[in-house]
């Protein structure tokens, strides 16, 4: 099953969790590895690289965003 990426009003977050791609960036902001953010935040690994996916798709728009929180 392919993990995606949704809004619910909050900003984007990873389908089935309540964890936006705003808290995967503070683990970005400090190099952490996909396996490490996976184990701190209880998800898998394919549900934190779907989150890296779209940061980097987006990065200019999820910078701003993190920026303001």
């Amino acid at each position: 099953m392919m993990t995606r990426i949704i809004n619910r009003g909050r900003g984007p977050e990873i389908e089935g969790t309540r964890i936006t791609v705003y808290r995967i960036m503070d683990f970005v902001r400090d190099d952490c590895s996909v396996t490490t953010v996976a184990e701190e935040l209880d998800l898998s690994e394919a549900q934190v690289q779907a989150a890296l996916d779209y940061i980097a798709t987006n990065r200019s728009a999820v910078e701003t965003e993190y920026k303001h929180l």
